[in-house]
């Protein structure tokens, strides 16, 4: 019976680290696709804004 209680809760707590190291990973992965999408966006508008201003034809 004690073996049996020790492997439950040997299961759960494996259960909710993998659960939560998912969580952190999803959070993790959704910052750095947000980061990037960012960059990708904010740094053509921003050079294009600013080549005008620092080539002044």
């Amino acid at each position: 019976m004690k073996e049996m209680i020790d492997i439950t809760r040997r299961w759960i707590s494996c259960f909710y680290t993998q659960k939560i190291f998912r969580h952190f990973s999803m959070i993790f992965t959704g910052i750095l696709i947000t980061l990037v999408g960012v960059h990708c966006t904010l740094w053509p508008i921003a050079f294009f804004l600013a080549t005008p201003l620092a080539y002044p034809h």
